[in-house]
């Protein structure tokens, strides 16, 4: 009994896929590796709550993308590199990271926009 489970038990192990590997954060292929990840995690999202959220932190990395990018050429063979960097693999770790970095990201600009609220009074 206990072999069947530890059979079965290696057998989920073997079909989960492995975690894609994260880029360092704040990097032109993070931006773009979190864009691609968030898009195909909200696309797969069946909640309509958590879709929504994947899809307004897919736009963030979308406007930091769009802003990085210089040619349409670059930003195509960015994406496809990114697409094929993580194929097969879970996107967990990497919506993670994401989510976290634009968190951040946001609360330095918060704190930023109070500090000079605070200056100019």
């Amino acid at each position: 009994m206990f072999i069947l489970l530890g059979l079965a038990g290696l057998a989920q192990a073997a079909q989960t896929p492995p975690p894609a590997a994260v880029h360092t954060p704040g990097t032109p292929q993070f931006e773009v590796q979190c864009m691609v990840a968030l898009n195909q995690s909200a696309a797969q999202q069946q909640d309509p709550q958590a879709r929504m959220q994947m899809t307004g932190i897919a736009m963030f990395y979308t406007a930091r993308v769009d802003l990085l990018a210089q040619q349409d050429a670059q930003l195509t063979e960015a994406v496809q590199a990114a697409i094929d960097g993580m194929a097969g693999q879970t996107l967990g770790a990497i919506t993670q990271a994401c989510a976290q970095h634009m968190g951040e990201r946001l609360g330095r600009f918060q704190r930023l926009a109070q500090q000079a609220q605070t200056d100019g009074q």
